[in-house]
């Protein structure tokens, strides 16, 4: 039995895998930016960018995600099996955790994120985001919508700047009132100042004009792991300066 796992474990933690999964995704991203201007760019990401499998004809070849999941069982079985584990190689084993935690958390975003967008007239409110339509280049409120926030949003106020003499927007931003059950308050939605609430992420997007009423155009996220690139980079930058450590005292040791 120990043979059979010895024998599992150098098979899959073979530098050869990496070898060819690292260049076969980088040609599937640079198929998918190039892509983008064909077929659109949320096109181009269900396509490319957020697949198992790629047809290219009647031929499947893996996709964005089977590649990063080939990449993450290559490092985690060598992380496992084939790393050295001493205080010396701490640093470089506690990095290489870090990476294998970015990952991870590429995967996890990339198999549960959901987004969309949501249009409140000034004075309505609403909970529905629904979905886009590249095609038209317009948001699908003629459909169903995509799913159902746990709260909703009342625009109060729509306010937008100008570029002077300009038609040009420079600045916009939405003041709503958020409601959940019996409780209810404000809170200010502005470009690059997103609103974080439950879970999602809510971004002033773009804004419209309706028979005089001003509506907003908020495009809302939510995803499980937007912490894990936070977390990675604190583990990746303390296995970085164990190791910077560890290397300056051997060689204070060696002087």
């Amino acid at each position: 039995m120990k043979d059979t796992i010895k024998d599992i474990a150098d098979t899959v933690s073979r530098p050869h895998i990496m070898f060819y999964a690292l260049p076969w995704l980088m040609v599937i991203l640079v198929i998918g930016t190039v892509a983008q201007k064909e077929i659109g760019l949320y096109e181009a990401v269900r396509t490319y960018f957020s697949s198992w499998l790629i047809w290219f004809g009647p031929i499947p070849l893996p996709g964005t995600l089977a590649t990063i999941a080939v990449i993450f069982v290559n490092l985690a079985f060598k992380f496992l099996f084939k790393s050295t584990w001493s205080m010396d190689k701490a640093g470089i084993n506690i990095t290489h955790l870090g990476v294998l935690v970015l990952i991870f958390g590429g995967l996890v975003t990339s198999i549960s994120m959901k987004e969309g967008y949501m249009i409140i007239p000034e004075g309505h409110e609403t909970a529905y985001v629904y979905g886009y339509d590249e095609a038209n280049q317009e948001v699908m409120i003629h459909k169903p919508p995509i799913f159902t926030l746990p709260f909703t949003l009342t625009l109060n106020d729509f306010q937008r700047e100008l570029h002077p003499a300009t038609d040009i927007a420079r600045a916009y931003r939405s003041d709503v009132i958020i409601k959940e059950e019996n409780s209810e308050w404000p809170a200010r939605i502005e470009m690059n100042k997103p609103l974080r609430f439950k879970g999602y992420t809510i971004f002033q997007s773009s804004f419209d004009e309706k028979e005089g009423v001003e509506v907003t155009v908020l495009s809302v996220v939510w995803n499980v792991g937007r912490l894990f690139p936070y977390f990675s980079t604190l583990i990746i930058a303390l296995g970085m300066i164990w190791h910077i450590v560890m290397r300056l005292k051997a060689a204070g040791r060696r002087a």
